[in-house]
């Protein structure tokens, strides 16, 4: 297998985490092959999760619409600790967005990185402030466009979740369209102080990390919702991680 660009770019020679969906094991241990039948992340999630034989084999993500949509991890249905979860690397999925029912263009399909100890709810220190890290692999929205996103929450004692640092807004124009029902492949390198995303193997945006984002530990989540509160599919083939 051919080194991506982007890992190559980080230094990250070895593959060491990846799933290609050729086998779909629920027998409990996150080392396996492990993806859920039903989303079970958080409590908003609506939608199935199927693995389809292909070829290629991919994992269909089909949302019943809402703003939550559905959000699998590759994690059994039970309580800590949440694996795999990574400091630093390069992390790249090779999606296919359509609809069900409904309006392409409703598709929200993505893939992030999560503070594991959010998952885990063990991120409040000794002060009682939480913290919480997000990194956007790959976030679709609207035609031609990915939302290139890094995320670092800060949350006092007995408060709520705040933005202390925010770049969702920085939406990058691709030179296809994402939403033209063909696989693409999506790719972030998370390196010490820096964060570039990929698309088709081509660097296009980067930003310096916040503080809060080389602190912690990841967790890989996928999904899809819809912006307009219809039936939209995300369809995986492959997750990849090179450190």
């Amino acid at each position: 297998m051919t080194t991506p660009p982007g890992a190559v770019a980080g230094g990250y020679q070895n593959l060491v985490w990846a799933d290609y969906f050729h086998t779909f094991d629920q027998s409990g241990t996150w080392a396996q092959t492990w993806w859920t039948t039903t989303p079970t992340l958080g409590n908003n999630t609506s939608g199935t999760v199927t693995r389809v034989p292909g070829p290629p084999a991919h994992l269909a993500i089909v949302t019943n619409g809402g703003p939550y949509g559905a959000q699998v991890i590759n994690h059994p249905n039970v309580f800590a600790p949440y694996e795999p979860s990574f400091m630093h690397g390069y992390f790249e999925v090779s999606v296919r967005l359509t609809t069900a029912t409904g309006n392409i263009a409703n598709n929200w399909g993505f893939f992030y990185l999560v503070s594991k100890s959010y998952l885990e709810n063990t991120d409040t220190g000794p002060s009682g402030t939480a913290r919480r890290t997000e990194l956007d692999v790959f976030e679709a929205h609207g035609h031609n466009q990915l939302n290139t996103t890094q995320h670092w929450w800060v949350m006092p004692p007995g408060g709520q979740w705040a933005d202390q640092n925010n770049e969702a807004t920085s939406l990058v124009n691709v030179p296809t369209d994402p939403l033209d029902g063909n696989y693409h492949t999506y790719g972030l390198l998370w390196e010490y102080g820096k964060v570039t995303w990929y698309y088709d193997d081509v660097a296009i945006n980067s930003f310096n990390s916040f503080a809060g984002c080389d602190t912690l530990p990841l967790t890989p989540i996928i999904g899809v919702s819809s912006y307009g509160n219809d039936e939209q599919e995300l369809d995986v083939q492959w997750i990849r991680v090179w450190q």
